[in-house]
């Protein structure tokens, strides 16, 4: 029996042999050969061993028809082996000689296939360099174009291209901008949103630009809008091509508002003007207004309350006060008003001044004043103004007679209320009438200076009063519907100061006292009022007609043993020096100096902040003598 050792060595070598044609392995494998013969293996093994080795061989070499069983289980295992190993080498060596050939073309070819493929590679690098190129490019045509649409529809201007007349295109603010659509404007003419007086003008610059020549100026229009109404615009051109076909670009502003503020500066110029023809006219007129509310307040003191002349004397005062009042409207609009303020309840302002402007109406007014209202810090003078031209407007509203309700409650304004007013306390105040209404179309416009439906209005009062309440950082809204009456609301922001009750100066009386007073007044008239009222109520008095007189009055009545106890000084002293230059040449005389400023002119930022420039109190003209003698005692004591 064959050791199992000796055929795995024999068909190793074999193995070895075809896969490295070596010498060594045929010889090793003949000798094995050789002894399995030599050996007298039994020939049914010899046969097992060629099966086998042929099978090997087979598996090694399945295309050689020449391996078959039949063929070879005949000849002797030596001979078998030796006659094929050669056979088989040659074919190894033929095998590897076309391989090796095979391998030179393969080589070739895997060369041309690279070099080809490093030219397909760089051509597809250039295609994909080309297509990334391409799709940037068209990447930056499309956000090129939408930064173009989006620059073009949200322009605030107006955007459109006409082609023979026609818009060929349109944005949406021209459309927004006479109240029409775009689909409305595309294809319509030109002229069609040209007023008629314009016409002729916007042909010829079309025509112009049409022709070449050079039309880069601006130049205005009025276009006619859906709503009727006409607004001025500033336009400009340019000629481009359209599809293929010149076409004239045209840019237009909507100047509506420019233009109104334009006509409103003139008018402010204009006012200013007559501002200060005003301001000299209220200041004589506030004089000559003092020497008579002087002279009635001082008159009442000798008739007794109740007396038919008694009440008489009091209208006629009450009446100079209104007329004092209303001397300050133009100034308040023209020179912003400056407030006096003083911490006051605003029930009794109210009332006594909507029976002053209801006097003789068929209006009937209903009030509604709480007792609890929270005190307000006011210029009694500016707000009883305020009242005064809401009330005239809710009276001149109701022509055949009606209701004013006016009412005040207090508030808490917040963030939510969305009022233009900080967060706080405020006392509201509301006149609301039963009359005819504002329409949507005036609404917006009732607080702009010179607006005015009446045909004789002047266009201030409503602008006075939205300066006035914005002065006191307050703030006034309107509410109205056409046919349904009209309501404004007014917001004053409380005061935490204690409550100064001016209302009821009047009625307590005049404060006597004593003591020397150097009074100074450029007007001959406020003078003798002057002198009755101090002397009256008790007062030494010493008068100086500018500022250089009363300061050698002062310092020789200081070197003396009977020095002035106050000064009144008048603010303004045509051709000479006036309270504020005398108050701080005074200090220098006297640091304790107790001074009052007086002036017409209550727009002027000394009455309004007089502590800051030296003065103790403030009395505004024209003043009678209650309110001197009150502010008198206060500032002595």
């Amino acid at each position: 029996m064959i050791d199992q050792s000796i055929k795995e060595k024999y068909f190793q070598l074999l193995t070895d042999y075809l896969a490295s044609p070596q010498e060594k392995y045929l010889v090793e494998a003949a000798q094995i050969g050789r002894q399995l013969v030599l050996a007298n293996i039994p020939p049914e093994e010899i046969a097992g061993l060629q099966e086998e080795m042929i099978r090997h061989l087979g598996r090694l070499y399945p295309d050689d028809t020449r391996l078959e069983p039949a063929l070879l289980i005949s000849i002797p295992l030596i001979e078998l082996f030796m006659a094929y190993g050669l056979h088989f080498r040659q074919q190894i060596e033929v095998h590897r000689r076309d391989e090796a050939e095979l391998k030179k073309y393969r080589d070739h070819l895997e060369s041309q296939v690279r070099a080809r493929t490093v030219q397909l590679t760089m051509a597809n690098k250039n295609l994909q360099k080309e297509i990334m190129e391409r799709k940037l490019v068209e990447a930056q045509l499309r956000d090129s174009k939408t930064k173009y649409s989006t620059l073009v529809e949200q322009a605030r201007e107006s955007v459109a291209i006409v082609q023979d007349g026609i818009h060929k295109f349109v944005n949406r603010a021209a459309a927004e901008m006479i109240g029409s659509t775009i689909e409305e404007l595309t294809d319509k003419t030109f002229l069609d949103i040209v007023a008629p007086e314009c016409w002729e003008a916007a042909t010829q610059k079309d025509e112009l630009c049409l022709s070449g020549e050079k039309n880069a100026e601006l130049f205005e229009l009025k276009y006619k809008c859906k709503d009727k109404t006409i607004k001025e615009v500033q336009v400009s051109l340019a000629l481009i091509q359209y599809n293929g076909q010149p076409a004239i670009l045209k840019i237009a502003r909507d100047i509506t508002e420019r233009k109104k503020m334009e006509e409103e500066l003139q008018k402010m110029q204009k006012l200013e003007s007559v501002g200060l023809l005003a301001g000299g006219i209220a200041h004589d007129f506030n004089n000559l207004l003092t020497g008579i509310m002087g002279n009635l307040s001082l008159a009442e003191l000798y008739v007794k309350p109740g007396d038919t002349i008694f009440e008489i004397l009091k209208n006629a005062k009450n009446a100079s006060q209104h007329a004092g009042q209303l001397t300050q409207q133009l100034l308040t609009f023209s020179k912003g008003g400056a407030p006096i303020k003083k911490t006051v309840s605003i029930s009794e302002l109210i009332k006594e001044t909507t029976k002053f402007v209801l006097r003789g109406s068929h209006v009937r007014c209903e009030s509604c004043l709480p007792n609890d209202l929270w005190p307000v810090e006011i210029d009694k003078g500016q707000i009883s103004q305020v009242i005064n031209n809401l009330v005239i407007n809710a009276n001149q509203a109701m022509p055949e007679g009606g209701i004013i309700k006016v009412g005040a409650e207090n508030v808490t304004a917040g963030a939510n209320d969305r009022l233009l007013l900080k967060d706080g306390k405020y006392v509201k105040l509301s006149v609301q009438d039963q009359g005819v209404g504002i329409s949507k179309e005036h609404l917006q416009k009732i607080f702009d200076p010179y607006f005015t439906t009446k045909k004789e209005g002047s266009g201030l009062g409503l602008a006075t009063c939205y300066s006035i309440i914005k002065n006191h950082r307050g703030h006034i809204t309107v509410e109205s519907e056409p046919g349904a009456g009209t309501t404004f609301h007014i917001y004053l922001p409380v005061s935490y100061e204690e409550v100064v009750a001016i209302e009821n100066i009047v009625e307590k009386g005049p404060c006597f006292g004593k003591g020397k007073i150097l009074f100074m007044d450029d007007e001959q008239d406020v003078i003798e009022a002057a002198e009755k009222i101090l002397t009256y109520l008790g007062y030494e008095v010493a008068f100086a007609r500018n500022g250089a007189q009363a300061l050698e009055l002062y310092k020789k009545a200081k070197n003396s043993d009977r020095p002035f106890d106050a000064a009144i000084l008048d603010l303004t002293i045509p051709g000479g020096m006036g309270g504020k230059k005398a108050i701080q040449k005074l200090f220098k005389i006297d640091p304790k100096v107790k001074a009052i400023v007086s002036s017409g002119y209550s727009n002027d930022p000394i009455m309004s902040d007089y502590g800051q420039y030296g003065f103790k109190g403030v009395v505004v003209k024209p003043y009678e003598i209650n309110i001197l003698s009150e502010t008198l005692h206060r500032v002595m004591r």
